[in-house]
């Protein structure tokens, strides 16, 4: 649990550099593999830019730019990023990834829009106490389900389970945390969702199910057709969000 009465020695504030800053804009889409940032730079216009140090894009859609950068898998490296993304000036946040299923209703290729998670990470914990219970964005949530409804892909909203320990997934925690409404885990969510509150930006993340936890046997489908569509509806869903957003906050 943070000590309150205490402050950090090193803030993000300390890391950013002016040439960062300025490739960082209001809009910022974060995503956590090199197809599905392929896919966002098809789906939109820009040119290729290092985020500190990491692969990125600065595009513009409507009235407004974002920044688009691919972060590293993991709870705490993603948002150390998302920290310096904050600094730079980023304050409303599309996450893009991957969920594997809780549940029989969601199959490779749906999408989850988490509306609250489970903390299994570390990094959250350091930031709020451990009732806290992570959310996204109200607004982002209704703004991508608003744009995602146009689309002929199977959407849900529930909980997402974030684990630092992929391989320590079990049947037990699958059933146990299934039956409480959790729809998908993934490796990054809750920390993020966290941090975001904590900053007091707007987060909210979009994740194509990539494989399946509930059957007897783990069912994969990270080449699949199927989640290459999700993953394009995802990523076009987001840039059609950033057209239409509004800038009032929650």
């Amino acid at each position: 649990m943070p000590d309150r009465r205490d402050s950090p020695i090193i803030s993000p504030e300390m890391l950013i550099k002016d040439s960062e800053c300025a490739k960082i804009k209001e809009y910022v889409i974060a995503v956590f593999t090199d197809r599905l940032l392929d896919t966002c730079k098809q789906v939109s216009d820009g040119e290729d830019a290092t985020i500190y140090g990491l692969p990125g894009f600065i595009g513009k859609v409507g009235n407004n730019e974002f920044t688009l950068v691919r972060l590293p898998a993991g709870a705490s490296i993603a948002t150390f990023y998302l920290e310096l993304l904050i600094a730079s000036g980023g304050k409303e946040f599309f996450v893009i990834g991957l969920a594997g299923s809780l549940s029989p209703e969601l199959r490779i290729g749906d999408i989850l829009i988490p509306t609250w998670g489970i903390r299994e990470e570390g990094t959250s914990y350091h930031y709020m106490p451990k009732d806290f219970v992570p959310k996204p964005s109200k607004k982002l949530v209704t703004l991508l389900d608003s744009v995602i409804s146009n689309y002929s892909v199977r959407v849900f909203k529930g909980g997402i389970w974030t684990t630092d320990a992929p391989f320590m997934e079990t049947r037990n925690k699958v059933r146990r945390f299934s039956e409480v409404g959790v729809k998908g885990v993934d490796m990054e969510a809750t920390a993020l969702m966290t941090v975001a509150s904590f900053r007091g930006v707007n987060l909210a993340m979009i994740l194509a199910i990539s494989d399946e936890l509930h059957r007897d046997q783990w069912v994969e489908g990270f080449d699949s057709p199927e989640l290459k569509k999700a993953e394009y509806v995802c990523c076009e869903a987001v840039i059609n969000s950033i057209s239409k957003y509004t800038k009032t906050h929650d």
